[in-house]
């Protein structure tokens, strides 16, 4: 509040007591219940704000704009482009995941619990009338000799021990964890996208390798009933070919199903109330990310391999990407978040103080000779400790740490396994790709190729055709799903080692 607020408060003020001057024919009672209310008004304006001014702690609190506040509005992307790549979609997820969007108000509320404990507490007004006796009335005159006994009185509790600054501290450091734990849930939600997301590209081409199954079994399936029109072949082999034909359809109907899932999966993650336009366009991460990211950390000054074994973290490369975790992070401003409680539930043993100041007005008149005219009084009030002593609060804070401690070990635990689980995920899936790459995949498709050319010469037999295509179908696949592999982990190697 502006210091004019209160010099037109007191001008207000001032004016109600000249329209009271102005009214001595009034009721005694009427008369009583206007001069206390224009004293209250009056001493309210002068005493208390600069009382309040002296009570304001040393330490600013932060600045909260409850006028201004609000959500910050959001365009859920409902009409996505048909293209969409993991750097779009991981954009999307940031700025409309639900989970992530409960994070940023658990932020707000840990700013506004830190405002509240960054305050002392507020000052009490007491006023109060006593003294009025009904049967000899209040005496004549002016409102200020009026026989009645009015009193002014203002207590303020000092808080002492430093409890104020363990419960800012506290405050502070449940803030920070709280910001650890949105960063925390942006590294899961990389995860979780570049999983969808890599799972939808995999159902895309997985789709895409059975409807081309689904043409090669129907060019088999015409192939045999030339052969069988020639008398090469029995009408047991066209059947056989029909079943396969059959079951390629099957699993192509199965494809878009899971197709449809996966886009579903990653609307939910992005935001996205409409999946029919999502469409991942981006390729799979070649090999050589992984060959750069793996040489440029062998190559590094910092050790952070095994020579033997690459495969092997070095521990204290293993622990820095343990303690820069967000959650790890997050545990521990919880440690000392709960640390700081201990210290102020230990403080609670050091009393706090109430003191206060009073005026008192009681003037004297005729009718009544006890009058004091104005006095003045000051107070303190002392705590005594005899019936509590605050054990269940310091016991309470003392198991709060103990657990907090806890969580931070498994906490620990958990991201080291994390940590190596997806370094090694990410070795084998590279080796598995470079392998498909390499040599199954060409020799499937030789063989495929091979098998089909001699099936249309009848140098082979439908059993072996048969063989081969599904042989080379589930290489394909298998292909896809060890792609999948190593995108998704080159993503969460990405997630532990780069802080959004």
């Amino acid at each position: 509040m502006s210091s004019n607020f209160f010099i037109n408060q007191r001008k207000h003020d001032l004016t109600l007591i000249m329209h009271f001057i102005g009214h001595r024919k009034r009721s005694k009672a009427k008369v009583c219940q206007l001069a206390l209310k224009n004293v209250s008004c009056l001493c309210l304006s002068f005493f208390v704000f600069p009382l309040s001014l002296l009570a304001n702690p040393t330490v600013s609190p932060k600045t909260v704009d409850i006028e201004n506040f609000s959500f910050s509005s959001k365009v859920l992307p409902d009409q996505l482009g048909y293209k969409l790549s993991f750097a779009e979609a991981l954009k999307q997820a940031y700025q409309h995941n639900h989970d992530l969007q409960l994070t940023v108000l658990a932020v707000r509320s840990a700013e506004a619990t830190t405002a509240s404990a960054n305050t002392s507490p507020n000052p009490l007004l007491t006023v109060q009338t006593a003294n009025i006796n009904p049967a000899q009335g209040v005496g004549s005159g002016s409102w200020r000799g009026k026989t009645v006994d009015s009193t002014l009185r203002l207590d303020q509790l000092i808080e002492r021990g430093g409890k104020r600054r363990y419960r800012l501290q506290n405050a502070l450091e449940l803030e920070n964890a709280a910001r650890d734990d949105q960063l925390d849930a942006m590294r899961q939600l990389r995860i979780s996208v570049s999983e969808s997301y890599y799972e939808l590209l995999a159902a895309q081409e997985k789709l895409q390798i059975q409807q081309e199954m689904v043409q090669l079994f129907e060019r088999s399936l015409e192939a045999a009933r030339k052969r069988k029109k020639a008398g090469d072949i029995a009408g047991v082999d066209i059947a056989r070919f029909e079943v396969d034909a059959l079951r390629a359809q099957n699993d192509a109907r199965e494809a878009v199903s899971e197709l449809q899932k996966a886009k579903r999966t990653l609307a939910l993650l992005i935001g996205a109330s409409s999946v029919q336009n999502i469409e991942a366009s981006d390729n799979w991460p070649a090999l050589s990310v992984f060959s750069a990211l793996s040489g440029l950390q062998e190559n590094s000054i910092e050790k952070k391999f095994n020579a033997e074994n690459e495969r092997s973290l070095v521990p204290a490369y293993l622990e820095t990407l343990v303690q820069q975790r967000a959650d790890v992070r997050a545990a521990q401003k919880r440690v000392t978040a709960a640390l700081a409680a201990q210290q102020g539930a230990m403080a609670l043993h050091t009393r706090d103080i109430t003191v206060g100041v009073q005026f008192e007005h009681y003037p004297s008149s005729p009718v009544n000779n006890q009058g004091s005219g104005n006095s003045y009084g000051l107070s303190a009030q002392i705590p005594l400790f005899i019936n509590a002593h605050y054990q269940g609060e310091i016991l309470s804070a003392n198991a709060a740490l103990a657990s907090a401690q806890e969580t931070l070990e498994k906490t620990k635990a958990e991201a080291r396994i994390d940590i190596q689980n997806t370094w090694e995920t990410l070795h084998a899936a590279s080796d598995q790709v470079n392998r498909f790459d390499q040599s199954l995949l060409k020799a499937a498709s030789k063989s495929v190729k091979a098998a089909e050319f001699a099936f249309k010469n009848g140098a082979m037999g439908v059993i072996d055709l048969l063989d081969a295509q599904r042989t080379y179908r589930n290489t394909q696949l298998d292909a896809i799903t060890a792609r999948t592999r190593y995108s998704q982990s080159l993503e969460a190697w990405h997630a532990e080692t780069v802080t959004p």
